[in-house]
């Protein structure tokens, strides 16, 4: 997985970029250290701070030897390019493109509130390379005629969307269905084979898709399933209530991650995250949303989720 976390601030004030390049000219300091040196100069907030140096470490502006940090000495337009090259690397643009709409008199602007919703820290990001301008009397962030250039996706009509919508609404009960077949070809032999059971159609907050058992010699259900598919953008939705479920059932608690691009496929085997509220490190993740916490009250809000990506499931 990535260092920087785009559910996470990022520090962009201050020229805080080119401070962090002087003090890392010579390899001296660690990512720690070099955080606390960026807030003592600029006072912006630590945590983001280090997310920034964690970013220029995977857009490799910055590199790590024997735990200490060491700048390349980029222009500013050599590291923008280089942030926007990792950004496309972790598909970051098919998320925005989602949320690139048209005002009124046909402008391209960016949904910021889903935007923030899905990665928090990206709009940030946006701005910083100037792919896109707030216009302060509108309150909107309008695409430049670099960002037009970068988001190329066509936007779609409402008919076009309501129709993607319906497809993709199929496409996830296909795949449903899909994992509870393995499932049950996997443990065809077991004594309680008919508890076996698809129930997203019938507890659509149960926060998983499919209840099964681990192993043949499983006496109880003991494992739930939570299906996610993807055919084009490699990236899924994971809602705070499904969050909630898989903390508390923990290594009972699968996702299964489908292409749906090779379901047909008979050698094809989907990705399972065992614990993926390990797996993802949500409990870092929902530190960073002032609304949300780690705590055992943790609310059931299904209007909100987070986007998420790993290469280490492509």
């Amino acid at each position: 997985m990535n260092n920087a976390n785009y559910n996470k601030e990022f520090a962009f004030a201050r020229n805080i970029i080119q401070e962090l390049i002087k003090l890392s000219e010579k390899g001296l300091y660690s990512i720690d250290e070099l955080s606390r040196l960026g807030f003592k100069q600029t006072q912006i907030n630590q945590l983001a701070i280090a997310n920034t140096v964690n970013l220029l470490i995977d857009s490799e502006v910055i590199s790590i030897k024997n735990s200490k940090c060491r700048a390349k000495l980029y222009s500013e337009e050599k590291i923008k390019e280089l942030i926007l090259s990792q950004l496309k690397k972790d598909n970051i643009f098919e998320v925005i493109e989602e949320e690139v709409e048209k005002d009124s008199e046909g402008q391209l602007f960016i949904n910021s509130i889903n935007l923030i919703e899905k990665y928090r820290g990206v709009l940030p990001l946006v701005q910083y390379l100037g792919l896109a301008k707030y216009n302060n009397n509108k309150r909107i962030f309008y695409l430049s005629e670099s960002g037009k250039k970068t988001c190329s996706r066509k936007i779609k009509t409402l008919k076009e969307l309501e129709k993607d919508l319906v497809a993709k609404k199929e496409r996830g009960a296909e795949a449903e269905k899909y994992v509870l077949l393995l499932e049950k070809n996997r443990l065809k032999n077991h004594p309680n084979f008919s508890e076996i059971r698809q129930i997203s159609d019938d507890n659509v907050g149960a926060g998983y898709d499919i209840e099964s058992f681990q192993s043949m010699d499983s006496v109880k259900l003991d494992k739930f399933i939570e299906v996610k598919s993807y055919k084009e953008t490699k990236t899924f939705y994971w809602s705070v209530n499904e969050i909630k479920v898989a903390r508390n059932l923990a290594d009972k608690y699968k996702i299964v991650v489908v292409n749906y691009n090779k379901i047909k496929d008979e050698e094809y085997q989907p990705k399972e995250i065992s614990n993926p509220y390990i797996f993802f490190n949500m409990k870092e993740v929902l530190k960073g949303n002032s609304r949300l916490s780690d705590s055992d009250d943790l609310p059931q809000i299904q209007g909100e989720s987070y986007s998420l990506h790993s290469k280490h499931l492509w």
